[in-house]
Formats: C-alpha cells, structure tokens, sequence
C-alpha cells in the first residue's frame, strides 16, 4: 500500500497541472 498513494499523487499533479 505505498504504491497506491503515490500514482493517485501523480494524477493529482496532473490535473492540477497537465
């Protein structure tokens, strides 16, 4: 369970900044 939090951060990222 540490890789999860880590692509849901990456999406983050890009919808905030694409």
């Amino acid at each position: 369970m540490f890789y999860f939090p880590s692509l849901l951060v990456q999406v983050n990222t890009h919808l905030i900044c694409p």
